[in-house]
This record gives structure tokens, sequence and C-alpha cells, in this order.
């Protein structure tokens, strides 16, 4: 009988050892799983986060663009404006320097004093 007692106990340490190794793999494919599914989580966060980086972007293009425009109406009316300014001054005057009228003092007519 000690034969028979021997294979009984090896069998059930097998079965054992079997049911282990099955508890093992339900583990980590459990673990896996959760792995998986934060990942999955993670990446639609990643694509959120791009699509809305990929609209600021867009947002920011479209205002440096408006910012150009507005850059390049406003060197042209500056142009047109010294292109006007030119032609309007008198043939004798000299062009870029600009006379500073006398200002009135508190005091009088007279040019302003220092530290006054």
């Amino acid at each position: 009988m000690d034969a028979v007692a021997s294979v009984v106990r090896k069998a059930r340490e097998r079965a054992r050892a079997a049911k282990r190794d099955q508890q093992a793999t339900e583990r980590a494919a459990a673990a896996a799983e959760k792995r998986s599914h934060a990942a999955k989580l993670a990446l639609k966060r990643a694509k959120k986060e791009s699509k809305k980086a990929g609209k600021t972007a867009r947002k920011a293009r479209k205002a440096a663009d408006a910012a150009r425009e507005a850059l390049t109406r406003a060197a042209s009316r500056l142009e047109k404006a010294e292109s006007k300014s030119a032609k309007a001054r008198k043939p004798g005057e000299e062009r870029g320097v600009v006379s500073e009228p006398l200002r009135k003092t508190a005091a009088g007519d007279g040019p302003p004093r220092n530290g006054a």
C-alpha cells in the first residue's frame, strides 16, 4: 500500500502546484488587464491633451496672422501719412527737422527755467 499512498501523495502535490500556478496566472492576467485599462485611459487623456494643444496652436497661428496683417496695415498707413506729409511741406523746409515752439511759463513769456 505504500506505493499507492506515494502515488496519491504525488498526485495531490501536483494538483496543489497546478492550483498555485493557475492562481498566479489569474493574478498576473488581472494585473495585466489593470495595466491595460490604465494605459488606455492614459492614451485617452493624451489624445484629449493633444487635441487641446492643437486647438490652442491653431488659435495662436490665427492670432499671429491677424497681428501680421495689422502690422502690415499700420506700416502702410504710416508710409502713406509720411508721403502725404512730405508732399505738404514747403519746398524750402528741411526734411526731418521739427522746430519747437516757445513754451510759456507761469512767470511770463520767456523760455522755461531749469528746476522751475
